[in-house]
């Protein structure tokens, strides 16, 4: 199980996301409240910055300084301010994470819209997956180019080859699990329903957890990778694109 990975990308569009985005990922958002369940404070200790500030503020200065370099004055209220991009590895990787998502951070700012336009990349670790956000100012060409960066749902497939090219091919990565043995996807079943039950999830008393159950017996993989990552289902489908198991 420790040569499965999830990517997801995610537009960034209200006023002020990049400051808010920011917070969550450097844990100030909860320096006076209490984190969600998925995040483990004791452990937060353990999670590495790799670019930007480790500020919100000091991140969201960056991005108003790259504007300004780059002379935008004037931001359309309908216009991607930041897009978001999401690495994750199995809770169990036998992978130097730190190595791995460093590699992940530099396709990133290749592939999106140059490294230096990277605000911020911080590996988490203090939830159930380890897994890295990047923040990046979509400008190309001295314009916030964020919808074509983002493209259409037929870029997804040039994106995903990129990445297995530059990056996931190198670590022996795939995103499918039919080699995984029955045993190891009955434990993984198994730590997804704990994870459930731990967060007393609403799925739970639905009058469809016992299909939702077979569901995760079938292919826990998806579970996983929700669980570890569940706030990026807070936005519509259309603003988030997620690489599902599939074999390169």
């Amino acid at each position: 199980m420790s040569n499965v990975f999830f990517l997801s990308i995610k537009k960034q569009k209200p006023k002020g996301i990049i400051r808010t985005s920011a917070r969550h990922n450097t844990r100030e958002m909860y320096r006076y409240t209490n984190p969600p369940v998925s995040i483990d404070s004791s452990k937060s200790h353990l999670n590495v910055i790799l670019r930007g500030a480790a500020t919100a503020q000091e991140v969201n200065a960056y991005a108003n300084q790259l504007m300004k370099n780059a002379g935008i004055t004037k931001i359309r209220s309908n216009a991607v301010r930041c897009i978001e991009v999401l690495f994750s590895l199995p809770f169990n990787t036998q992978l130097s994470v730190v190595e791995y998502f460093s590699a992940c951070v530099v396709w990133a700012g290749q592939y999106f819209s140059g490294e230096e336009n990277i605000l911020s990349a911080i590996i988490h670790m203090d939830e159930t997956n380890p897994h890295c956000h990047v923040l990046l100012l979509p400008i190309k060409n001295n314009q916030l180019k964020g919808s074509e960066m983002f493209g259409k749902l037929g870029d997804l497939f040039a994106m995903h080859k990129s990445f297995a090219k530059e990056v996931t091919s190198k670590y022996q990565l795939t995103t499918t699990l039919d080699r995984a043995t029955l045993a190891e996807k009955r434990d993984l079943a198994t730590r997804v329903r704990g994870l459930l039950k731990k967060r007393n999830d609403v799925v739970l008393t639905s009058p469809v957890w016992e299909l939702v159950k077979i569901d995760i017996e079938r292919n826990p993989t998806r579970y996983v990778a929700a669980l570890g990552e569940g706030y990026f289902y807070d936005v519509p489908l259309q603003d988030t694109r997620r690489v599902y198991p599939q074999a390169f």
